[in-house]
């Protein structure tokens, strides 16, 4: 493996496909190179291997031999791809999790829910087709989007690499669409119509997550009884130390506040009252949306900062953020200017 390296400026040479995304005229606006993806960086573990689909294939090769116990420079790979958590307990089938690959028997109504189309369970390959195991993986960042599929019992492999999003997964599309010509699964899936009916649906996510954050910040609003609100208040630097999550919120304009993430170039927010002691910090605009990489955000209230306050003296002592839809909000405790 030549071309394979955990930070962009190790690479060895200016070959490398930049990444894009899809703007609202569906032209393809070419990014600033991702900045939290590499082995400097606390998301390198999750997206900081730089590679190319020929690199992937020896990856692959060296897997698959370790999977049926051949000579591999590779160790432990049985247990890497082992069972270890269940995917859902409505299968027939097995969708379960090992550690960094996911497992399905084809047909499954699991399949791709790594990726950004999610789980295909109107679409799904080889419904009448004999079972098949496949040991797959998706990975998306900034302009990027990956697809790796292992298929044991033929010792098959397939890799799609891709430079853009903003209207779906290409490259789960494309795998899965190989997958269904190299084993004929039955019936045939026509993905360049599924493609395109995901490609409106991703189109019109910031649409629809615009009018939820309007709605219901029209809700609290309307239920609040009517105060002043001092954004001053909410200045200041909020920690979680487990997560090594820092914000610093700071003065942007007179009436808007600046929210600056672990001191990253790229992920400052502009804050506007949202109601309460909330905060928001959606995007103005489909653009700026994609622009800013927002790749798997699909809740409105991803956007909203809780605000706590103390019970005596009425401060703000933390904040909560609902990162991830499905899991608790995240805490972070305001520092006091004494720490």
């Amino acid at each position: 493996m030549h071309q394979t390296v955990t930070n962009r400026s190790k690479l060895p040479d200016d070959n490398v496909a930049e990444p894009h995304v899809v703007l609202d005229d569906y032209s393809l606006h070419k990014q600033k190179p991702v900045d939290t993806a590499g082995d400097n960086t606390l998301m390198g573990p999750a997206g900081g291997i730089w590679s190319n689909v020929s690199d992937m294939m020896k990856w692959a090769k060296a897997l698959l031999d370790a999977i049926h116990n051949e000579p591999s420079v590779l160790g432990e790979v049985p247990t890497i791809v082992s069972h270890k958590t269940n995917i859902t307990t409505s299968s027939i089938g097995e969708n379960t999790y090992g550690l960094g690959f996911a497992r399905a028997m084809i047909p499954s109504t699991e399949l791709g829910m790594l990726s950004l189309n999610g789980a295909q369970r109107e679409h799904v390959i080889g419904r009448t087709s004999r079972p098949r195991l496949v040991l797959y993986h998706n990975g998306g960042m900034s302009g990027y989007l990956t697809a790796f599929y292992l298929f044991p019992e033929t010792k098959s492999a397939i890799v799609a690499l891709g430079n853009s999003h903003g209207l779906g997964d290409g490259p789960d599309w494309s795998a899965q669409a190989i997958a269904q010509a190299i084993f004929d699964f039955q019936p045939p899936i026509d993905f360049a119509e599924v493609s395109k009916q995901r490609a409106k649906t991703e189109y019109d996510r910031y649409a629809r997550l615009a009018a939820d954050f309007e709605y219901f910040r029209n809700e609290e609003r309307s239920e609040e009884e009517k105060r002043s609100v001092n954004v001053e208040d909410y200045i200041g630097t909020y920690v979680n130390s487990g997560l090594k999550m820092t914000l610093d919120i700071r003065n942007d304009t007179d009436e808007n506040l600046m929210m600056v993430v672990n001191n990253v170039a790229s992920q400052h927010h502009r804050l506007t009252h949202f109601a309460g002691d909330k905060l928001g910090f959606l995007p103005s605009s489909r653009e700026e949306f994609v622009i800013r990489e927002f790749i798997d955000w699909f809740k409105w209230d991803q956007f909203i900062l809780s605000f706590h306050r103390q019970e005596d003296l009425g401060t703000v002592n933390g904040v909560n953020w609902a990162l991830q839809s499905g899991i608790a909000p995240v805490y972070l405790k305001r520092v006091s200017l004494e720490e």
